[in-house]
């Protein structure tokens, strides 16, 4: 399913990935379904059926909380948070979790939901702040990496690029221009270790 997502096709991709929840629920492997249930989601958002996608989270949710599935609760509140409103509150357990778990995938993704949040309610300072936490947790990975080669580490980047600039166009907009060239020279330092 997740590979059919990958390549847009979102139909077969939700009939793929409701079969593959259809028999994890069966066959007892309760801690895989928020994982399933993101992507079929996700694949249901794709194609106009919102409310079933939010209505399968707000069950996975529930099912997850119930079994104390930290990650299962984490995975579906990011997921939610792309595409509907969810509570500060729940995204801030979400990071907690990550940050337990280690993914900090998931605690950018988190992070990066409470800049919108915060953005969304004219609260700038706020979004600031969330956007640091994103950029600071996008940084420790970029570190970890040094080690990839240059095409991957390239392709991190131009995938979380948006981060930057966003964060950056904040920073200017409230007139901190000093942080906003430094948040914009963390993007750029990966190019001067290319010469």
């Amino acid at each position: 399913g997740q590979l059919l997502i990958e390549k847009r096709d979102y139909e077969r991709a939700s009939l793929a990935l409701r079969e593959a929840l259809t028999i994890r629920e069966q066959s007892g492997y309760t801690r895989e379904v928020p994982e399933v249930a993101r992507s079929l989601g996700m694949a249901l958002m794709e194609i106009g059926r919102r409310e079933e996608a939010s209505d399968l989270w707000r069950q996975t949710l529930e099912i997850a909380r119930q079994a104390q599935n930290t990650e299962g609760v984490a995975i579906t509140i990011i997921a939610m948070s792309r595409y509907e409103s969810v509570s500060d509150k729940d995204l801030l357990l979400a990071v907690e979790s990550a940050r337990y778990l280690g993914n900090v995938d998931m605690e950018w993704s988190a992070f990066q939901a409470l800049t919108k949040n915060a953005v969304d309610a004219g609260l700038i300072d706020q979004a600031i702040f969330f956007g640091k936490q994103a950029i600071n947790t996008l940084q420790k990975v970029r570190a970890d990496n040094t080690t990839l080669d240059k095409a991957t580490q390239k392709s991190f980047l131009k995938r979380n690029e948006d981060s930057y600039k966003s964060l950056a166009d904040l920073l200017f907009a409230q007139g901190r221009l000093l942080e906003g060239q430094q948040v914009l020279a963390m993007l750029k330092e990966s190019e001067y270790f290319d010469f």
